[in-house]
């Protein structure tokens, strides 16, 4: 039994009480016989497969919108506190159109995220300036900070201009700033910068949370990866949000690394893409 790729699976044996010779009829029907079995096998295993897809692609969809589910949550209780001051009620609004915004491209996005999984990335490609784009994220995130006493710091050195899909470049310095908030304990500190180097933008967070060990930093980009890191806010976690940064950041011809100098001794995150020339 051998399948397309050419692996030898096992064999198909007819058993009988004394010896018989087989004619060339008979040993057509076993191979007609075996190449039934391994269609069986073969569109069993598409099935689990197909399956397997299916699941991730939820799994990300479910991760991807929880974050500005939480936000509109938690703008939409402060703005209830801070009924009788009209303006700030305007810019909690605000903030909780944003986040619907923001879950109506992803509801949008659900069969282009089918495709990343497939590993195939479709980007809708334009002019951004990166460190405006970053400010309107940390922006977005300062409730879930506020929330947990953690100050965000910005420190935007330039601002690069580089050829990106807006919406994907937003998932992957949202990702980076939640779980950053996620994983620091209440009081700490998260600072985001960005400038140009070697005609890259680069963009770095820092976090004073868990810190990666050795272990950590060999999977942490891998999907579904559990770390030695837990949510210090009763957050849930798929374990799919860096291996999502990973994939965006690699379709946009860039690079993400993390680096820690141990256990407690906080993260950092840094991305690179390439600035627009010309």
């Amino acid at each position: 039994l051998k399948v397309k790729e050419g692996f030898n699976l096992g064999t198909l044996c007819v058993i009988d009480k004394k010896p018989r010779k087989l004619q060339p009829k008979q040993i057509e029907i076993l191979k007609y016989l075996s190449d039934i079995l391994i269609d069986q096998m073969e569109l069993r295993l598409a099935a689990r497969t197909a399956i397997y897809q299916q699941n991730n692609v939820l799994s990300v969809a479910a991760h991807d919108l929880k974050t500005p589910l939480t936000l509109i949550s938690a703008w939409a209780e402060l703005a209830k506190i801070s009924k009788k001051d009209p303006d700030s009620v305007d810019k909690m609004c605000d903030e909780i159109k944003r986040a619907a915004g923001k879950l109506n491209i992803m509801v949008n996005d659900l069969l282009e995220k089918a495709r990343q999984e497939a590993g195939n990335v479709q980007l809708r490609l334009n002019k951004v300036e990166f460190s405006t784009l970053v400010e309107q994220v940390v922006k977005t995130n300062e409730v879930l900070a506020k929330n947990k006493n953690i100050t965000l710091e910005t420190n935007l050195v330039d601002n690069p201009v580089i050829n990106g899909d807006n919406d994907r470049l937003i998932e992957i310095v949202d990702n980076l700033i939640n779980n950053a908030i996620k994983y620091s304990p209440p009081g700490k500190k998260i600072s985001t910068t960005i400038h140009e180097h070697n005609k890259f933008a680069v963009l770095e967070v820092t976090d004073e949370g868990q810190g990666l060990n050795d272990e950590d930093k060999k999977n942490i980009f891998q999907r579904f990866a559990r770390l030695s890191s837990v949510p210090t806010g009763g957050e849930s976690s798929t374990g799919l949000g860096l291996s999502i940064v990973r994939s965006l950041v690699e379709a946009h011809n860039g690079e993400v690394t993390a680096e820690s100098k141990g256990k407690n001794e906080g993260s950092k995150f840094t991305v690179r893409i390439p600035v627009l020339e010309g």
